[in-house]
């Protein structure tokens, strides 16, 4: 029997619509000569090894490469989805297992199971599958207009004191209009904003209020580029759950559990404080005020594992944007003032983030 591991990512921008139950795929990849990573549509979805199995849910359709990538191979193939059902796919046939040739492509149930039981009763090993689920506001494919959410809702913080502000990419990445509220204390107000710059891999994005006038008073806070140690404290502010919640800024502790996040990426740190749907955006403190990074994931079915970008690649990003003056900040806390008490000024700065898809 297979050993079940399941590592859905759910991206933190809002309380999902999903498809209707049948209104899906299920797609199992497997490899031999791994580990891989598994691209789909040119965007990474895992790295798995030797002995797994990706169980990808898909609310899209239409035709997709898949590429199994590592430091040797690039094995690039096709999975065409027509109808909704379920799909295998293989990343190559090395062990000589079944009696014909697999090139990195789709293949029957059969043909499938026969090399995965081959391999477990040659190798003494068994298979784990990996349980993932497509993004629908981050489609892989064409998805029916219907399971897409019309609003998607996160969280995002001042940058820069002449309107710039900074979110994670897939809160914004399929939106035809932005609007911020919150400015001010005013949440009957939206501000619209336009998206200048994005980056997919680190999932960061700057907006940019289209109000000229709006301007800030210098940032309370700085970006603290220097790794946070391992067991340090970590302040999550932003806006989850407003809906059921309501529009006051929410405060969550925690620990920076790990110095390297989900598949242990360089980029993020992994954080015990409870994130929720809406958080998406939001920036992490230290006990001084300096902005360790930014919400931008957890894994579903865990209790207190969630991910925040690390401030040295918001600062990376940040350079590479000209308009964006990233010396607009002050030292943080030059007061030493407990970080309880810096609340109400430091949430002068981070707003909600509203994008409409439709």
């Amino acid at each position: 029997m297979k050993k079940i591991i399941s590592i859905v990512v759910l991206l933190l921008s809002f309380i999902s619509v999903r498809a209707q139950s049948n209104n899906y795929s299920e797609v199992y990849f497997t490899g031999y000569g791994g580990p891989y990573k598994v691209y789909v549509n040119d965007r990474l979805v895992t790295n798995i090894s030797n002995h797994d199995i990706l169980k990808l849910k898909l609310y899209s359709k239409g035709r997709f490469t898949v590429t199994f990538q590592n430091s040797f191979l690039n094995l690039e193939g096709f999975l065409q989805i027509n109808d909704f059902g379920t799909y295998y796919y293989m990343g190559g046939n090395k062990e000589g297992v079944l009696k014909k040739t697999i090139n990195n492509q789709a293949v029957d149930q059969a043909t499938f199971e026969a090399f995965t039981k081959g391999i477990e009763k040659r190798k003494k090993v068994t298979y784990e599958v990996i349980n993932m689920e497509e993004d629908i506001n981050r489609p892989l494919g064409k998805i029916e207009a219907a399971s897409v959410a019309a609003k998607v809702q996160g969280s995002c913080f001042v940058i820069d004191k002449n309107g710039y502000l900074l979110t994670n990419y897939h809160v914004v990445e399929q939106a035809k209009s932005v609007h911020i509220k919150g400015i001010g204390g005013d949440f009957s107000t939206l501000y619209a904003a336009d998206v200048v710059a994005f980056d997919s891999e680190t999932d960061l994005a700057i907006l940019k209020l289209k109000n000229s006038a709006l301007k800030f008073p210098d940032l309370p806070y700085s970006l603290k580029t220097n790794t946070a140690q391992q067991g340090s404290k970590s302040y999550v502010l932003g806006y989850p759950l407003t809906q059921s919640m309501g529009d006051e800024i929410k405060l969550t502790e925690g620990l920076i559990s790990a110095k390297s996040g989900y598949k242990g990426s360089a980029s993020q740190y992994q954080i015990s404080a409870a994130v929720q749907p809406g958080n998406s955006g939001c920036p992490i403190f230290d006990e001084d005020g300096n902005v360790l990074g930014v919400v931008n994931g957890k894994l579903s079915n865990a209790e207190g594992v969630g991910y925040a970008v690390k401030s040295l690649y918001i600062k990376t990003f940040l350079e590479t944007t000209e308009k964006v003056n990233t010396e607009s900040t002050v030292i943080a806390n030059p007061e030493k003032s407990s970080f309880l008490k810096r609340i109400p000024e430091l949430g002068g700065f981070i707003f909600i983030v509203e994008a409409n898809n439709q």
